[in-house]
């Protein structure tokens, strides 16, 4: 998350399924709905559980909301995605 190295506890991960997203920065889950138009994603509302969570997960918990808030450019090689707009930048892997 822009630049951040993930840290080793708690769950980070952004899921896809049939224009559903599903989102875990490390302490609540947050889902909602997206379209793909190109290369730029639009995520939908998000809901999301609301417990506090000691940083560093709600620091990034709160960047990843205020990225997915407003529709990203993605880029890809390989099994590298990242997901980008003004507000930062989102770097995944993925995994199976």
């Amino acid at each position: 998350m822009n630049g951040r190295v993930t840290p080793p506890q708690g769950q980070y991960y952004v899921q896809f399924e049939a224009n559903r997203i599903g989102a875990r920065f490390g302490c609540n889950g947050m889902g909602g709905s997206y379209s793909q138009n190109g290369n730029v994603l639009t995520v939908g509302p998000l809901a999301a559980t609301r417990m506090f969570c000691p940083d560093p997960a709600m620091s990034f918990e709160n960047q990843g909301g205020a990225i997915l808030a407003q529709p990203v450019t993605i880029t890809s090689s390989g099994d590298r995605m990242t997901l980008s707009n003004s507000v930062g930048r989102i770097d995944l892997r993925r995994t199976y």
